[in-house]
């Protein structure tokens, strides 16, 4: 569907041998025989192109797009509001007046959409629009997907601001019918939140190697060794007689690599702390500098572990009405997974749904925390959500009247340009076929 379905170098060889092949064909041809039948070994020969020249059409149909997002206006740096995202749509979008089901991908931490242009690149997506919506702030970095007083409604971006101008821009199934949510690693646990809270927007979730604590399992984190802490304690210290807190923040974070785990936790303890600041550092931190060593708030780290990747049992207890009504629930993850904590964290979820009569689906698979992940969303996401939405497809809701395709709707540019491409080869066949001649075959 939405784009190459194999790399350049591959699809470059299977042109080659088809076009090798057809010219080999058309060398053989004897001319000496009735037009009639020349003519229709020249019709299989340009039925068999137009299958090759259409495969290649069908596959680029990848669009930024952006958009304002009035959920992240109270952002505490004063930055833009306005979000781009990217969206796959089927290769067959323009070519038909057909609504299609949607799946709303979230990132990782370190990621953004980017990265899964390049993933999703390579993979079929069957009839379904794919939108990645990014979650990454300019300067914090990975947001969780969270609603903070420092970042925005991060969350409300997702469930409101982002379906609302995906439906009114494509011609999209209305409803949690036609609507699934999924996300990987941070993304993931952001998917499983946000489908637990919106059962009305969004009807199946899936959560690849989501970011999941079992009961202390956030102490199994780096989030809390002795360089981490002295890193977050002098900043929140710094901070304190800085006259221009904000700007400081800045330029520490600006310091940090994208992946670096004091940025994760910085960017952590945003999302989660116990109270929500809008003013810098913007976080809680659960140890502070004491003589030689920290000091631990044990009540703050437990908010760390139950308002975040924790609180599993608390969180299902209060949303399990809504979960009992999502269509599909899935959870995948490696087993070699290099946070070990994820794992564990997986399956106690699945254990917990298990325990509350909560339907859904765990897959595992011999792979590290990223590893194979194109080869996971092809064989696990797409399947598991045409599942989801074939179940339903009975009961999908009108859409609304606003909506239509990006760009010009109505006119299938690639079919036009290959008819007329077709129509000229007859054209040059028939003029040879009459004159008794052949095509020249190809030079080598």
């Amino acid at each position: 569907m939405a784009l190459i379905n194999t790399d350049g170098v591959t699809m470059k060889r299977v042109i080659r041998k088809t076009s090798t092949r057809l010219y080999t064909e058309k060398h053989v041809i004897k001319i000496g025989k009735s037009g009639s039948e020349t003519a229709l070994r020249c019709l299989i020969l340009l039925v068999l192109l137009f299958s090759c020249i259409q495969g290649c059409f069908v596959n680029a149909s990848s669009s930024r797009r952006t958009f304002h997002s009035k959920s992240l206006e109270s952002d505490a740096f004063g930055l833009s509001c306005e979000q781009t995202c990217l969206v796959l749509v089927p290769g067959d979008y323009n070519d038909t007046e057909k609504r299609y089901p949607v799946v709303y991908f979230l990132h990782g931490f370190s990621t953004g959409i980017n990265f899964f242009d390049g993933i999703f690149a390579g993979i079929e997506t069957n009839d379904v629009i794919i939108v990645v919506v990014s979650g990454l702030h300019p300067i914090v970095g990975g947001t969780f997907y969270a609603n903070t007083h420092a970042l925005g409604d991060w969350e409300t971006h997702v469930a409101h601001d982002t379906v609302r101008y995906i439906d009114e821009s494509y011609r999209t199934i209305n409803g949690s019918i036609g609507r699934g949510i999924a996300g990987f690693s941070m993304g993931g646990y952001s998917a499983l939140t946000i489908a637990m809270k919106y059962p009305d927007v969004f009807g199946s979730v899936l959560a690849m190697s989501p970011g999941l604590f079992e009961p202390g399992g956030i102490e199994d984190t780096e989030m809390f060794t002795d360089s981490v802490k002295e890193h977050v304690t002098q900043l929140c210290e710094s901070l304190e007689s800085s006259e221009d807190k904000t700007l400081e923040f800045t330029r520490a974070m600006n310091r940090l690599s994208p992946a670096d785990i004091r940025r994760f936790t910085i960017a952590y303890g945003i999302a989660f702390s116990s109270e929500s600041s809008s003013e810098a550092p913007f976080l809680i931190y659960p140890y502070r500098k004491q003589g030689n060593g920290y000091a631990l708030n044990s009540g703050e780290l437990s908010s760390w572990e139950r308002n975040g990747f924790g609180g599993i049992e608390e969180k299902i207890e209060k949303y399990g009405e809504n979960l009992r009504s999502l269509r599909a629930i899935g959870i995948e993850y490696g087993r070699f997974d290099s946070y070990s904590w994820i794992p564990r964290g997986c399956e106690h979820l699945s254990n917990t749904l298990s325990e509350r009569g909560i339907e859904h689906q765990l897959t595992t698979s011999l792979n590290a925390h990223s590893g194979s992940l194109e080869n996971r969303i092809r064989d696990t996401m797409i399947p598991f959500f045409v599942q989801a939405f074939s179940e339903g497809a009975s009961e999908a809701s009108e859409p609304p009247e606003t909506a239509e395709p990006p760009g010009i709707p109505g006119y299938p540019w690639g079919s036009i340009f290959i008819g007329l491409l077709l129509g000229s080869m007859v054209a040059c066949l028939s003029k040879r076929v009459r004159a008794g001649g052949s095509p020249h075959p190809p030079i080598p």
